[in-house]
């Protein structure tokens, strides 16, 4: 079986043979870079990790562009990928990773993103004491929304 995959291998038309030369000098290349990366400490890792995919996908995009002329284009599936890494971190993309990756857990993480912005604070409302200056010690007629609030733990006072 060996031999015969060596075979394979070796039988390359010139073509194929220089894409799979390129395969492997590819390869090694982002082999390098991905390990001098690795090394640098991490705010010069921030400033380059998003100029290093975006590189990192050009070169991969343009292998495919090769592979598909080599070997022809009904060989393998394949999608051009473009970077997303600008978009990361903001709530669109959030919600798009979500109803991509969790299907119907989708309403999950929705309602955990309504939650926290909405009904932990009005918990953290209802959760504080109100300030004892208004003259009834905060026991009658003291509204949620109308009285002073005070808080040890989350906003010290001013």
């Amino acid at each position: 079986m060996g031999k015969k995959i060596d075979g394979m291998v070796s039988k390359l038309s010139p073509d194929e043979t220089t894409l799979k030369t390129d395969l492997k000098e590819v390869a090694r290349k982002w082999n390098e870079k991905i390990q001098i990366f690795l090394a640098l400490p991490k705010d010069e890792k921030d400033k380059i990790a998003q100029q290093l995919v975006n590189n990192s996908l050009a070169d991969y995009n343009q292998l495919w562009l090769k592979t598909s002329a080599v070997l022809g284009i009904d060989k393998f599936k394949f999608e051009i990928v473009t970077s997303k890494t600008q978009e990361v971190g903001k709530i669109g993309f959030a919600f798009e990773h979500a109803i991509q990756n969790f299907g119907v857990y989708q309403f999950v993480v929705l309602l955990g993103c309504i939650l926290l912005d909405f009904i932990i604070p009005i918990i953290v409302i209802l959760v504080t004491k109100p300030n004892s200056n208004d003259g009834n010690n905060g026991r009658y007629n003291s509204s949620v929304f109308t009285t002073k609030r005070k808080s040890n733990v989350l906003i010290p006072n001013n």
